[in-house]
């Protein structure tokens, strides 16, 4: 008797927001530093942060407002466990110009790591990833050796 050979079905990722599939994506290579500014937790941070895990994000920086250091649980638990890392800093009272001001301090953060990648997101933002690749760092393998994508 011959065994059939089953064919093998590409699969894609799971939409942002879903939560399938997340514990199958994990993935190993190089650093990815994930790096995002939060005025407040909302629900579906929890979401967030695990697809990113999920696809690869090996380090998350978190950007909050100095004035709520301590006063934000959630973060503050995850930093405690380790799934991330808290950076207070002084706002900018013009919430677009923190957005830039905060994109700024992720690529003077990601610059001092080596060995990876940035990424910087808002905190309601999804890296969705329409390719077989399944994580960032094969996405950038599979780039033909580039060093950026946009």
């Amino acid at each position: 008797k011959k065994k059939k050979k089953k064919k093998k079905q590409s699969q894609a990722l799971p939409l942002p927001g879903s939560g399938e599939g997340v514990g199958e994506l994990m993935t190993t290579g190089p650093k990815l530093v994930l790096s995002a500014f939060a005025a407040q937790p909302r629900s579906s941070f929890l979401e967030w942060l695990a697809y990113h895990r999920a696809i690869g994000a090996t380090d998350v920086l978190l950007f909050t407002d100095r004035r709520q250091s301590g006063k934000q649980p959630l973060f503050d638990a995850l930093a405690a466990a380790g799934a991330l890392r808290l950076t207070p800093v002084a706002v900018d009272p013009d919430m677009k110009e923190e957005i830039h001001n905060s994109a700024l301090r992720a690529a003077a953060a990601e610059a001092g790591e080596s060995g990876g990648y940035g990424l910087y997101l808002g905190a309601d933002e999804y890296f969705c990833i329409l390719n077989n690749a399944k994580s960032v760092q094969s996405l950038m393998r599979s780039s033909g050796g580039a060093d950026v994508l946009s």
